[in-house]
């Protein structure tokens, strides 16, 4: 699928999602299925739902790279990712949200970037 899809899905996301998770570690951090189990346990990590999960992902694959977050009871969180060229990629996710999602929609908007296609 187009990373474009995966954007739209994490923008529409109101909690945490394992089939998003899935996506997040087979689109942008390149695990890949093998009959039917992952050679990467990139799988396995819950970027929906922990912000150290989705933060270490974005260290392990972009370092360095400045990453801000934030949120607040209530509203929505806030993500931004800054590479070296002091580009920005940012999310936004849902009320309630640590900042994992909105920092997931950061990190796929990059990945779609370094694409050609952001």
């Amino acid at each position: 699928m187009p990373l474009s899809d995966l954007i739209a899905a994490l923008a529409a996301a109101t909690g945490p999602s394992r089939e998003l998770d899935e996506r997040m570690a087979t689109e942008v951090f390149g695990s890949v299925p093998r009959g039917g189990r992952n050679i990467s346990m990139n799988t396995r990590r819950l970027y929906t739902s922990d912000l150290h999960a989705i933060w270490g992902a974005i260290d392990e694959r972009w370092q360095p790279m400045r990453v801000d977050v934030s949120r607040g009871r209530g509203r929505a969180s806030e993500a931004t990712i800054v590479d070296g060229g002091a580009r920005c990629y940012d999310g936004k996710g849902p009320p309630g949200d640590d900042g994992s999602i909105a920092l997931c929609l950061a990190a796929a908007r990059l990945a779609m970037a370094e694409q050609g296609d952001g």
